[in-house]
């Protein structure tokens, strides 16, 4: 429960000064949902991983782009059925290269189970493909333990459907 309430706060933190740093000069920002599915490999038993994050996204005005995301996945065996969770949270940073295309640096946390945590790092790309509808793929690696005996390597390799909802849309139409 410890690594739950670090992650929240650790994302907190940094969304704000995120959030602080882009408001001045901003595009646009947009709250997302996104359903994903993909691989999660933890030592040397690779399995099927499925699931949904949401996030906040920002993008400068310069193409610089900076999102927040919180994931949970449900990790299956081969025989298909669910064997645990992973709930990944973490930051990305990245440019808007051409036309939608936007590669990003990514580094967060991820929670395996209930007693399985760590740090985990990596890249992925989101192409905008209409107004509210982009396609993300994104692979992160690390390391993952229990606060002792020895770390697990740790792989996540995920594709999925961004569903964005501006904030300007978003309160119109929950005020409504």
């Amino acid at each position: 429960m410890n690594s739950i309430k670090k992650s929240i706060i650790t994302g907190i933190v940094i969304s704000s000064i995120g959030t602080a740093v882009f408001a001045s000069d901003m595009t646009h920002s947009e709250l997302y949902i996104q359903p994903e599915f993909g691989s999660i490999k933890i030592e040397d038993s690779s399995n099927t991983a499925y699931g949904a994050s949401i996030g906040y996204d920002l993008e400068h005005s310069s193409g610089v782009y900076f999102g927040a995301d919180l994931g949970y996945l449900a990790i299956s065996t081969d025989n298909g059925s669910a064997s645990d969770t992973a709930m990944p949270i973490g930051l990305k940073l990245g440019y808007d290269i051409y036309k939608g295309v936007t590669p990003y640096a990514y580094a967060g946390m991820t929670i395996v189970g209930s007693d399985l945590s760590g740090y985990i790092y990596g890249g992925g790309a989101k192409y905008q493909i209409i107004d509210h509808v982009a396609i993300d793929a994104s692979f992160t690696t690390g390391n993952i333990d229990a606060g002792f005996g020895p770390s697990l390597s740790y792989t996540q390799a995920l594709v999925g459907f961004k569903f964005n909802f501006s904030m300007y849309w978003f309160i119109l139409n929950t005020l409504k």
